[in-house]
C-alpha cells in the first residue's frame, strides 16, 4: 500500500549507546566495542570518579595500616643521602617526609587529574600527527582515562593486599606487589638503571599501553592497531629510559 504523499518519511530509532558502567567493565572484557563506543560518544567523568575514589582508597589504607611515618621511613632509608644521616638527621628527614606523604596521598586525585589532562593532549598529538586522524581533545581525555582504568585495578589490588597483610608495614612500599620484574631482583646486587627499567616491565603498564592503542586505532576509520601500539610503546619507552637514569644517577650519587 502506498504511503500519503504527505506523510513524513520514517527516522531510524537511535542507537542506544553504552553506559558509564558498561564502559568501565568494557573496557576490561571487550575494549574494541568499548572504545569504538568512547569515540562515538566521549564522556569520562564516572569513570575518572572511579580512579579518584581508589587513590583516596589506597591513601587511607597506606596511612592507617602502615603508617606515615614508616612509609617515609622506607622512603629515606632507600635514598643515597638517607644512608649517610647521623640518626638526628635521619629523624628530622623521616619527619618531615612524613608530613609532605601525608598530603601528597590525599591529593592523589587531584594529581592524576593533571596527569590524564596532560597525556590526552600527548595522545591527542600522536592521534592526529602521527596517526593521521581528526580527533578532539575530549575524545583523547575520554580514552586516557578509561584506558588508566587498568592502573586503577592495580590500586584495587593493592589496598586488597594491605587488608590481607598481617603485617603490612613489612610490605616493600616502593614496589609492594610482585606485578613487574624488578619484583623479582635484589636491589643491592642488580645496576640501578636496570633495576629501574625492570620496575617499569609491570603487567597492568603493558594492559595500561595496550588499552591506550585499541583506543587510539578507534578515533580512524582505518585506524591500525600495530601503528597505534608502536606510537604508544615508543613514548613509554623513552620515558622509562629517562626516568630510570634518573633514578639510577641519584641512587649512585
Amino acid at each position: 500500500m502506498a504511503s500519503p504523499p504527505n506523510a513524513a518519511p520514517a527516522t531510524a530509532a537511535p542507537v542506544r549507546r553504552m553506559s558509564s558502567a558498561a564502559r568501565i567493565v568494557g573496557v576490561f572484557v571487550s575494549p574494541g566495542k568499548t572504545f569504538a563506543d568512547i569515540v562515538a560518544e566521549p564522556h569520562f567523568i564516572q569513570a575518572y570518579c572511579v580512579i579518584a575514589v581508589l587513590a583516596l582508597g589506597s591513601a587511607y589504607a597506606l596511612l592507617h595500616r602502615v603508617g606515615a611515618y614508616a612509609l617515609a621511613r622506607q622512603g629515606v632509608m632507600m635514598s643515597a643521602s638517607g644512608r649517610v644521616l647521623s640518626p638526628d638527621q635521619l629523624n628530622k628527614a623521616i619527619a618531615a617526609s612524613a608530613k609532605v606523604l601525608s598530603i601528597s596521598l590525599y591529593a592523589g586525585p587531584l594529581t592524576q587529574l593533571v596527569l590524564l589532562l596532560f597525556l590526552a593532549l600527548i595522545f591527542l598529538g600522536i592521534a592526529n600527527f602521527l596517526l593521521g586522524h581528526e580527533a578532539t581533545y575530549k575524545q583523547a581525555l575520554a580514552i586516557t582515562v578509561h584506558a588508566y582504568l587498568a592502573q586503577a585495578l592495580y590500586v584495587a589490588l593493592l589496598i586488597l593486599v594491605l587488608y590481607l597483610m598481617p603485617n603490612p608495614q613489612a610490605m616493600q612500599i616502593t614496589n609492594p606487589l610482585g606485578t613487574n620484574l624488578g619484583y623479582f631482583l635484589d636491589s643491592s646486587t642488580t645496576s640501578p638503571f636496570l633495576y629501574a627499567m625492570a620496575t617499569r616491565l609491570d603487567l597492568f603498564t603493558v594492559w595500561t599501553i595496550v588499552l591506550l592503542s585499541i583506543g587510539l586505532s578507534k578515533l580512524g576509520r582505518k585506524g591500525k592497531f600495530a601503528g597505534a601500539f608502536w606510537a604508544v610503546f615508543s613514548l613509554w619507552l623513552f620515558y622509562a629510559l629517562v626516568v630510570s637514569g634518573i633514578t639510577a644517577a641519584f641512587t649512585a650519587a
